[in-house]
């Protein structure tokens, strides 16, 4: 009987430890770049911005983020940054810290989508085509697809 536990056991153990409930950031983000889509709130509730369709559908290249193994870049409407970036499966923190900027923005879509940057305390619903990072204080979100 000790003999048929301690094999089930030995069989069991792989399972458990392929088991892991928390992301593994590095490969579902680095290597992609990630294009905002929406701001919302905690509702679910799009917050509009005036123009913003148009803005985003005319400028492909544009409210994006590429991620590398510990740096990132990303660029607003005509403004660029780059820096590094900590996430954690574990607790879903997850924070951006900006050390270079290039280019200036006057469209408030494109001054938020860059403060917001810089304001992300968390991520949520992450997985290889979906991202959703939040803001440090507040309710707000920030919803971002993989641009193929």
């Amino acid at each position: 009987m000790k003999r048929k536990l301690l094999f089930l056991l030995v069989l069991i153990i792989p399972f458990l430890q392929g088991c892991n409930s928390t992301d593994d950031l590095q490969s579902l983000l680095v290597g992609k770049t990630w294009r905002l889509s929406s701001f919302y709130d905690s509702d679910g509730e799009v917050i509009p911005y005036d123009g913003a369709a148009e803005l985003l559908q005319n400028n492909p290249e544009s409210f994006v983020i590429k991620f590398n193994e510990n740096t990132f870049s990303g660029k607003a409407l005509n403004k660029t940054f780059s820096g590094t970036w900590k996430g954690d499966g574990n607790t879903n923190t997850f924070s951006f810290y900006i050390d270079k900027t290039g280019g200036s923005d006057s469209e408030k879509i494109a001054i938020d989508f860059f403060n917001a940057i810089k304001d992300v305390g968390s991520y949520r619903n992450a997985d290889e085509n979906n991202l959703e990072l939040k803001f440090s204080e507040g309710s707000k979100f920030m919803r971002f697809y993989v641009k193929k």
